[in-house]
């Protein structure tokens, strides 16, 4: 799998995979709200302006080429995504789930965060305490769990993963 920053060829693959998440009733979580656009080239458009104020979107490919899910890494965190969003979410297309994917998507991330930013030490990631193929990715990523918060009626829980060094 291959992990490359978003780039404009990649926008009618993920009008397709956001098409089939949306069908599936699958969310979409690190997108950069890529389920309620309208119009995918204006999206991209914002989300390649915010690469240089510290905000990245990766796409994950397999070794055929096939898109496999997206990533994304927040260098700046407001307070709600200090409780509910984290510096990175990530979801993997729905016909390639469980093989492996989210995991390897997290660990390219990290690997190439602290490549860009060698002075990073760890990265937040939030999810709720049902969902357990994310903790699974994430405590495969060697993430600790620091504290669980409610917000909205829903469980959430925090993990640090820190950066290779």
């Amino acid at each position: 799998m291959k992990l490359t920053l978003i780039r404009r060829n990649d926008l009618a693959e993920l009008k397709n995979f956001k098409v089939i998440c949306l069908q599936s009733k699958h969310r979409i979580h690190g997108g950069y709200n890529l389920e309620r656009t309208k119009d995918e080239v204006k999206w991209f458009k914002q989300i390649t302006a915010n690469i240089r104020h510290g905000d990245y979107l990766f796409v994950a490919r397999d070794e055929k080429g096939n898109l496999v899910g997206i990533i994304n890494f927040k260098e700046s965190l407001s307070f709600q995504d200090t409780i509910y969003g984290g510096n990175s979410s990530f979801t993997v297309h729905p016909d390639f789930l469980n093989r492996g994917f989210g995991s390897e998507m997290v660990r390219q991330m990290l690997k190439e965060m602290a490549r860009i930013n060698p002075n990073l030490k760890r990265i937040l990631f939030t999810v709720k305490n049902d969902n357990m193929a994310s903790i699974k990715v994430i405590e495969k990523n060697s993430g600790k769990m620091i504290d669980q918060v409610e917000m909205d009626k829903n469980k959430i829980n925090r993990y640090y993963i820190y950066t290779e060094k």
